[in-house]
């Protein structure tokens, strides 16, 4: 099978679309490579972009995920009930293993 055959048409049209503006980004990259290898930056924007070239380079940083209080949550729309336990909560397996 042939990979034209295999893509849709619009991946193949918004790809071809997008060449433009990919070439553009390399082209600025390439020119800030240059530039910083030069020296012809002033420092302030040296240190900048150094700043984020190690940023992307790192990756993306997790994300703490956020824990609601239990009195919150009505506020957002959760409703809650208090449900009496009527068996204790087992700590430990049964001597039987099962």
């Amino acid at each position: 099978m042939h990979w034209a055959s295999a893509v849709p048409l619009a991946v193949l049209t918004a790809s071809l679309a997008a060449l433009p503006r990919l070439e553009a980004e390399e082209s600025i990259l390439a020119m800030t490579r240059v530039a910083m290898g030069t020296g012809s930056f002033k420092e302030e924007t040296s240190r900048q972009i150094r700043k984020d070239w190690v940023r992307t380079a790192e990756g993306p940083q997790p994300i703490e995920k956020a824990v609601a209080a239990p009195r919150a949550l009505p506020g957002m729309g959760f409703g809650s009930r208090r449900v009496k336990r009527t068996k204790p909560i087992a700590t430990e397996a049964p001597a039987d293993g099962h």
